[in-house]
């Protein structure tokens, strides 16, 4: 038994250093083999988790607080393992910049007279100075931001609520225990160790909105009534503000079910459908297209002109839509130019997807590492085998949608489809059922075949927790594919703005990026007051450039910042003489 166990134990460290894929599907393996040799396998334990299950389920509301409450709290005592990340992807700054607008409760802000020197990736700078998406994953970060003065409460929020809508939708379609282990699904899929809350990108965000839509939708195909038609209006302006194409696979299947309910009900149900459901919906609606319209206006001066366009409009990158061409650009940045060379070379590859077919099918690798992988692959093939277009209609169409916008999508982010996630997670535990319900006489080692199948989950959410993802990090292989995106990035940035922090007054540091630079690894990153902030960063616009904007801050200690050389950061008039010559 001991040679056992450490044969067991070597095998979990091999596979964890390979990938967590490989130990999903290790885990598989082994829940076959201990299923069909030994269904009775600690079956006690098993039941007294499932005994505590239902008590809870039992209890609703306890349980849709319970579930996200707990995500939340696991994810809080990782904090001296895992610390609160800092953003990484010029994306994660551009949601910053709009949170601390928010938080100092403006919609926008003016443009800067120097805005030339700041320009940087996903950032309006004309009219306003402004990010250029839409204020959803905002809006919880500045929430973080306000209540307790950190922007990544606000992401730990969202995950927390994202993973008490899936329970309650799912509610609307099974009995309550069955929606609770969804509910616990997608909170160790994407709670605790996922870049959606172990970053500011977005994902939990949609997701949670995506959930509040199907869940209302489905309630009120059931029975009419005015508050699930106020939560699906909340959904949908949610959706609206956050990922509105990628939205839209789920509004669109919600509407075509609320019109097939509508025209399948008596005529004198018809009035009360109206009453109760398409009046709070249109009212909800309305005022949502009026806020949006708003916020456009103030931001880029027009109700029917979002940022994307004026940011499209500056610097000519395409949108990740097929029918979105690049637009030829001159920029004044070769950082800004780079990013531009590789959208649209990006962007080429959607007209030839044969040619690029590598890049798609590492996309596809990815997408279906994030939502199902090896375990839970296994359990949707089930959910399509059973019929669950005729059974959960409704997830499976939004389901099929996702796959198709992700298809036509220049990018594959996870976090592009989130609104299905929560159709993701219906159509596993729908499949779990189909799974266990299929063959009454081999129902002993299907049972013990789920249990141990989401045992094997646990103990990939520890492994990636543990001592084991350090070592794998060492090695090379990280094993973060598994749940996508996740990454250590540049610290060097985050370390020069500590140590600036640290240093009596105001600073202005000018970055000036070597020929090895790449566009990713950006610097130029600012808070919403520019003249307010402590520390201001500039791009290099050579000499003369730079002298306007240093007299401009004549108040502040200028620095120079070079990411690709040592010292990254050294006082500005204090150059080595060969920087000197070369800018003569």
């Amino acid at each position: 038994m001991a040679r056992l166990f450490s044969l067991l134990l070597f095998a979990v460290f091999a596979a964890a250093l390979r990938d967590l894929n490989t130990l999903e599907a290790a885990g598989l393996l082994l829940a076959v083999a201990i299923s069909l040799a030994f269904p009775r396998l600690a079956v006690r334990p098993f039941k007294r988790v499932e005994t505590a299950a239902r008590w809870l389920a039992r209890r609703p509301t306890l349980a849709m607080i319970g579930v996200g409450a707990a995500v939340i709290i696991v994810r809080l005592m990782l904090l001296p393992w895992f610390a609160v990340p800092f953003p990484i992807i010029t994306d994660e700054y551009s949601h910053l910049l709009l949170a601390d607008t928010l938080a100092h409760g403006r919609l926008t802000n003016p443009p800067h007279p120097m805005w030339q020197h700041f320009e940087t990736m996903h950032v309006i700078f004309q009219p306003t100075y402004n990010s250029m998406y839409l204020p959803g994953q905002a809006l919880f970060l500045a929430a973080g931001k306000l209540i307790v003065g950190s922007a990544w409460a606000g992401v730990l929020l969202s995950t927390g609520l994202m993973t008490s809508a899936i329970f309650w939708m799912l509610c609307a379609w099974f009995p309550n225990r069955w929606a609770l282990l969804g509910a616990v699904l997608a909170g160790l899929r994407w709670g605790i160790h996922s870049y959606w809350v172990n970053s500011y990108w977005g994902g939990a965000m949609p997701a949670f909105a995506g959930a509040l839509a199907m869940g209302a939708s489905m309630r009120l195909y059931k029975q009419p009534r005015a508050r699930h038609a106020l939560v699906l209006g909340l959904g949908c302006f949610l959706l609206a503000i956050s990922r509105p194409f990628e939205g839209f696979v789920v509004i669109l299947p919600c509407s075509v079910l609320l019109l097939a309910g509508f025209i399948r009900s008596p005529s004198a149900v018809r009035s009360l459908i109206l009453r109760r459901t398409m009046l709070p919906v249109a009212t909800v609606g309305l005022l949502s297209c009026s806020w949006i319209a708003y916020y456009c206006w103030r931001v880029t001066g027009g109700p029917f002109r979002l940022p994307y366009q004026i940011n499209q409009e500056m610097y000519g990158w395409p949108m990740t839509l097929p029918f979105f061409q690049s637009m030829p650009v001159s920029h004044r940045h070769a950082a800004m130019a780079d990013y531009y060379r590789w959208e649209s070379e990006e962007h080429q590859k959607l007209a030839d997807p044969l040619k690029h077919a590598d890049r798609n099918l590492l996309d596809i690798v990815t997408l279906w590492s994030f939502y199902a992988g090896p375990i839970l692959s296994v359990f949707l093939l089930f959910a399509i085998r059973g019929g669950a277009c005729r059974r959960v209609g409704l997830l499976f169409c939004v389901f099929l949608l996702a796959l198709g916008v992700a298809r036509i999508e220049q990018s594959r982010y996870p976090h592009y489809i989130a609104p299905a996630a929560a159709a993701a997670v219906g159509l596993t535990v729908y499949g779990i059922r189909v799974f266990i319900a299929r063959n009454s006489r081999s129902r002993a080692w299907r049972v013990a075949m789920v249990r141990w199948s989401l045992v094997w989950l646990g103990v990939v959410v520890l492994a990636r927790s543990s001592v084991l993802a350090d070592l794998a990090a060492r090695s090379g292989r990280s094993g973060y594919i598994s749940w996508c995106c996740s990454r250590e990035g540049n610290k060097l940035r985050t370390e020069a703005a500590e140590e600036l922090s640290k240093i009596p007054g105001k600073h202005l540091v000018i970055v000036r990026y070597g020929p090895t630079h790449h566009w990713m690894n950006e610097w130029v990153h600012n808070d919403a007051d520019i003249d307010a902030s402590k520390i201001v960063w500039a791009r290099d616009l050579g000499a003369a450039g730079n002298l306007e904007l240093i007299r401009y801050f004549h108040d502040r200690t200028v620095w120079l910042a070079t990411p690709e050389e040592a010292p990254v950061l050294r006082s500005y008039f204090e150059r080595p003489p060969q920087a000197v010559a070369a800018e003569r």
